[in-house]
């Protein structure tokens, strides 16, 4: 999928997959499923192409109160993708990209 967003291409064919999860559904057509992958542009840049069903935040509105499944782009800061890896990745990942952890 390719988007331009303020000016900037987001294309997932040209850019680094670098974790992918899912909401854990059963089934693609369960109205709760959702999948999110994140992405690494060859600039640097983060973003996440997700897809999911009508009762998920991907969800697209196609007529009043009507929903339906939909994909798209959203562009993350270097903030949000450290904060989306802590949550859906695991601490190699993490710092592979960002760096050493602090310990606790």
């Amino acid at each position: 999928m390719k988007k331009i967003i303020e000016g900037r291409r987001y294309d997932t064919e040209t850019a680094n997959k670098v974790w992918e999860t899912d909401g854990g559904a059963e089934s693609t057509t369960d109205f709760r499923y959702w999948s999110e992958a994140l992405y690494r542009t060859p600039r640097g840049r983060w973003f996440v192409y997700g897809e999911g069903g009508p009762l998920t935040k991907w969800a697209k509105v196609i007529g009043q109160n009507c929903m339906a499944g939909g994909q798209d782009i959203a562009p993350l800061s270097e903030q949000e993708a450290r904060a989306w890896v802590e949550k859906h990745a695991d601490a190699e990942l993490y710092e592979e990209f960002f760096g050493p952890a602090e310990d606790a």
